[in-house]
């Protein structure tokens, strides 16, 4: 998703944390009915809803200087949610300093130590090349919904000719 759509979000990467660490559970947040090509689409397309929409809202929110709620019945959603914390610096008692940090909590995840500080590497060395991009505010919300559609049609694509 970095390279091909320009987005690094933190919910989508941590439900990749625990679906690839093992956590079974986790994988039923992608609920299909049927076994058959279309409800496999519709199951993924209505995870990364679940994964993405949050995200969008509050960032929504805090535009408008409101603080946003997260609440779901949904057990594997709220894991993942909850394990982030958002960090603001505020300058003038009103306008954000920076962009928030976000501090992501992977101790539930099956990942041994080693791992994670591997994972932690390469993570950082997407934040060096995209660092720039928000402080300076070089992101084009267009460009990168015509990215994921172009990249969706082509998954669906490529999972129709699979099977």
């Amino acid at each position: 998703m970095e390279k091909e759509v320009d987005i690094f979000s933190a919910s989508t990467t941590i439900f990749a944390h625990y679906y690839f660490s093992g956590n079974n559970k986790i994988r039923n947040l992608i609920h299909k009915t049927k076994n058959n090509d279309e409800d496999r689409l519709h199951a993924i397309w209505n995870a990364s809803l679940d994964l993405t929409f949050p995200t969008l809202v509050s960032q929504k929110l805090l535009r408008d200087k409101i603080v946003p709620v997260f609440v779901t019945a949904d057990e594997n959603l709220s894991l993942i949610f909850d394990s982030m914390k958002m960090k603001f610096m505020v300058a003038n008692k009103t306008e954000a300093a920076l962009p928030p940090f976000l501090e992501v909590d992977y101790t539930r995840t099956n990942w041994t130590q080693a791992e994670l500080q591997e994972i932690n590497n390469y993570y950082d060395r997407i934040m060096e090349r995209r660092r720039y991009k928000f402080v300076f505010n070089n992101f084009d919300q267009e460009e990168v919904i015509n990215r994921m559609r172009i990249l969706c049609f082509n998954l669906e694509k490529e999972l129709k000719n699979s099977f």
